[in-house]
């Protein structure tokens, strides 16, 4: 039985007059230290505007586009959020970090320890820049996200970021959020009030209520995400590198190194192609060669 035709294809230009009329302008705005500009170009169009698109036909989908957008957002002082869409690019959608562990099971979280594990560097500086509106407003986003699931397997909680400011500040605030649900929900309606969000988009690991049916459509919605990632680990070399950049001024060099390891991965599957070009070879050799450049430095 012939096996059906790969459709697990990374967002990319269809071709070089798409990808040079898109690219030019931002790389004229990023040479310049116009970043604001930058960050414009790369925007995803409105939801209206976008309804009557595929999810890959528009640029600001497109691999390299965010990748761009991921240094706009950095140089800007937008960290966290250039931060929350390097995850993205690495993490939600690729099909490597969603399959069963060594005894052939999933998670009973959907993966997502092992997810956290394996970016554990990338993910603790996430939360390092995480407050409590952001959990809020991350949770509100989640919601109107179509596809992808929000921010998949990222998942900081709301009572995380209260104990690590409780640790700044040196007050012992865990026994009082831990000695009854109402002050946990306290606490999550304190943040959405200051952020104009509803209370019931925030998390709560205390909050109890309604938690066969929260756990219930939490399933169904994991099983949901999980059928949608099938995107392959980020394997073109341009990619790779405008990402370094970024991981290079957070000195993130574990996660870029994890990054290459997976890209070196996925290629050499695709080398195993019989119909493999010359040029995905030489692309290949390029990324191993940064590769173990990358692992030394790390």
């Amino acid at each position: 039985m012939a096996s059906p035709p790969p459709t697990n294809v990374r967002p990319s230009p269809s071709n070089e007059q798409t990808s040079s009329k898109v690219l030019h302008p931002i790389y004229q705005a990023l040479d310049s230290h116009n970043y604001s500009k930058a960050v414009k170009l790369t925007a995803p169009p409105p939801p209206a505007a976008a309804s009557g698109t595929s999810n890959n036909s528009h640029s600001s989908e497109w691999d390299i586009v965010k990748a761009l957008r991921v240094h706009a957002l950095e140089r800007s002082g937008k960290r966290r959020e250039a931060l929350l869409l390097l995850w993205d690019l690495l993490v939600s959608g690729v099909e490597v970090m969603i399959l069963p562990d060594d005894d052939g099971d999933d998670d009973a979280d959907g993966g997502k320890s092992r997810v956290k594990q394996t970016w554990h560097e990338l993910y603790q500086r996430i939360e390092s820049l995480t407050d409590a509106v952001d959990v809020v407003n991350d949770a509100a986003g989640a919601i109107h996200t179509s596809g992808s699931g929000g921010l998949g397997p990222l998942d900081i909680e709301l009572l995380d970021v209260v104990q690590r400011l409780d640790a700044r500040c040196f007050v012992d605030v865990k026994p009082f959020l831990s000695s009854s649900s109402s002050a946990a929900s306290a606490v999550v309606n304190d943040a959405a009030s200051s952020s104009g969000v509803s209370s019931g988009k925030g998390r709560s690991k205390n909050n109890t209520k309604g938690g066969k049916k929260s756990s219930s459509s939490q399933t169904s919605s994991n099983n949901t995400a999980r059928q949608q990632k099938r995107l392959p680990p980020i394997t073109d070399e341009t990619v790779l590198q405008t990402l370094s950049v970024t991981l290079r001024i957070e000195g993130l060099y574990d996660t870029m190194s994890e990054m290459y390891a997976q890209a070196v991965e996925a290629g050499e599957a695709a080398l195993n192609d019989k119909n493999c070009s010359r040029e995905v070879k030489n692309n290949h050799r390029r990324v191993l060669e940064e590769a173990v450049c990358v692992y030394l430095k790390a």
